[in-house]
């Protein structure tokens, strides 16, 4: 889409998508600047959906915290360089560059070297119950997208 193809509901839904996303990995609202560069980046075309799979990453995504969750795992083992995981890495790398998301994202876990194999073991334990619950969820939205007409992107 080109800047002047960016219109009010899209823009709506690119607002509500960086919301979500800012939310799931800091837990707070993005700040305006955050905002106004993530809209900058979409209006460059940098994130064109290119396949139905990507649209079905991305309608999974808007759909709250536990469809970004289910999108994400997904993608991050089978479409890594897809329209979903860069964006995710540049909401990463837009809170990186503001100082109060940073240090929230910089934050250590707690706890000392006897902690950190039991959260290792339960993290990976997650991710795979997270994917192994992401595959047919993903499926399914992937074949609703492959028989819509036109998907929202």
């Amino acid at each position: 889409m080109t800047a002047d193809a960016v219109t009010e509901a899209t823009e709506a839904t690119l607002r509500r998508e960086l919301r979500l996303m800012t939310r799931w990995l800091i837990g707070k609202d993005p700040e305006p600047e955050v905002t106004a560069r993530w809209l900058h980046w979409h209006a460059q075309q940098v994130a064109s959906v290119s396949g139905t799979l990507d649209t079905a990453l991305v309608v999974l995504a808007r759909g709250g915290p536990a469809g970004l969750a289910l999108a994400d795992v997904f993608a991050a083992r089978f479409r890594r360089h897809g329209v979903l995981r860069r964006k995710l890495v540049l909401v990463l790398a837009l809170l990186e560059c503001r100082a109060e998301p940073s240090k929230i994202l910089d934050v250590p876990d707690g706890g000392g070297a006897g902690i950190v194999w039991p959260r290792l073991v339960l993290a990976a334990v997650s991710e795979a119950l997270l994917l192994v619950a992401a595959i047919p969820v993903v499926g399914l939205v992937w074949a609703l997208c492959a028989l819509s007409p036109r998907s929202s992107r």
